[in-house]
């Protein structure tokens, strides 16, 4: 879409201050790594947000590389995330047996759907593998480090290792980072890590091969903004001021109405009640409806270049969001019923299927990518995600008295 005509009458040469171009960093970064905690923060969602902006590296000049270990803790924590998960469904499927909420059958059939799976460990490398070579990750062989290196860096209190009494457990930042330091040595290479550990960050503070981000859109940043044609930066600065300052701007038109029909699926989700005879016995994730959206910061120089393909450039933008969360799940409520001989009652309990819904404002990021037209000066919207959003929505109280939902009878 091209650009409102009044604006390419008003443009004029941007300051260094507006450029993306980061002239101030004295060389280019070509290798990237990030620490196992970064990945587990992002929750190993390796096909949307952040993650999946690493699929630049695959044929690309810049190399995306793990230790090792790194990729062996990825291993560990999805194996044992995968395994709470299934655990946590069979625990699911007992407690509705034991409510009759379900008949034995049905619930045979869903254990045996999950006993033809490939075990936990088979599926957590497929997953790692499938990740790897999304990314063309290189994976940096740590079997040379020697003990005397670590035990010298352990006893002197060297970085990753702090002076705390859980300074054993740091043995393998330390034998991710020597691998890693060694390799670029070897290499000639300069390693730009992501990592919010202090013993990452202490590392790099004294290492001359590798420096540490404590955030991946910073670190993306870093390298895509490097090197960045002056022509490319003056389009995507124009285009990201039309979009985020100018209210008459037909691509911000066009953002807002694509969001407004975006929706996000969130894991976790906190709901409360106020009756004591009811119980939520299970609730589905929530799923989030957009209504509109704001932009938190108004300076294009400001944002965050996280992923740059040929002339698709993908930015982090900060917003406000509002949005319509919705829910479903199951009361369980004791109700005294049935009189089966004089004076004598039997209790019962009632399950109700319950739909909550509620509109919630939070900050989030988006991540816009912009087709960039050279030739004409001019940009498209190529795609839109909502990333960072809430871990969990807290929907009030629920009783009896107050509550406004259609309530299902299941039996």
């Amino acid at each position: 879409m091209k650009e409102p005509e009044s604006h390419e009458e008003s443009r004029q040469p941007l300051t260094a201050e507006e450029s993306f171009d980061l002239r101030s960093i004295v060389m280019e970064y070509d290798v990237l790594t990030i620490d196992t905690s970064t990945i587990k923060k992002l929750g190993y969602r390796f096909d949307s947000g952040l993650l999946d902006q690493l699929s630049q590296f695959k044929n690309n000049d810049t190399l995306l590389i793990f230790s090792d270990v790194v990729v062996r803790e990825m291993e560990k924590h999805i194996t044992d995330d995968i395994s709470e998960a299934r655990e946590k469904h069979k625990n699911s499927l007992k407690e509705l047996r034991k409510k009759s909420a379900m008949d034995n059958a049905s619930i045979q059939k869903i254990n045996d759907l999950l006993d033809v799976q490939l075990p936990v460990d088979e599926l957590a490398n497929n997953i790692i593998e499938s990740f790897l070579d999304k990314t063309d990750a290189l994976v940096i062989d740590s079997v040379q480090i020697t003990s005397d290196q670590l035990l010298n860096r352990y006893f002197n209190t060297k970085p990753p290792f702090e002076n705390t009494s859980a300074k054993k457990n740091e043995f393998p930042d330390a034998i991710a980072l020597l691998a890693l330091e060694k390799w670029g040595s070897f290499n000639g290479r300069k390693v730009l890590a992501v990592s919010e550990d202090k013993g990452w960050v202490s590392y790099g503070e004294e290492s001359e091969i590798i420096d540490v981000q404590t955030d991946l859109a910073t670190a993306l940043n870093i390298i895509n903004s490097f090197d960045m044609s002056k022509k490319i930066n003056d389009v995507l600065h124009f285009a990201l001021e039309d979009i985020m300052n100018n209210e008459q701007s037909e691509q911000r038109e066009e953002l807002l109405f694509e969001i407004e029909g975006q929706t996000n699926e969130v894991d976790a989700t906190s709901i409360g009640y106020s009756t004591e005879a009811t119980v939520i016995s299970a609730f589905s994730g929530v799923t989030l409806s957009y209504n509109s959206v704001s932009f938190q910061e108004q300076k294009p120089s400001k944002l965050k270049v996280v992923n740059r393909q040929d002339r698709a450039i993908t930015v982090q933008i900060p917003i406000i969001a509002n949005a319509r969360a919705i829910t479903t799940f199951v009361l369980l409520r004791n109700v005294t019923g049935y009189e089966i001989t004089p004076g004598a009652f039997i209790t019962s309990e009632e399950k109700f299927e319950q739909d909550a819904s509620k509109d919630f404002t939070f900050p989030a990021n988006l991540l816009l990518t912009l087709e960039i037209d050279t030739l004409r000066d001019s940009s498209e919207i190529a795609e839109i995600e909502i990333i960072d959003t809430p871990a969990s929505f807290d929907f009030g109280d629920i009783n009896e008295e107050q509550r406004n939902y259609t309530l299902l009878h299941l039996r």
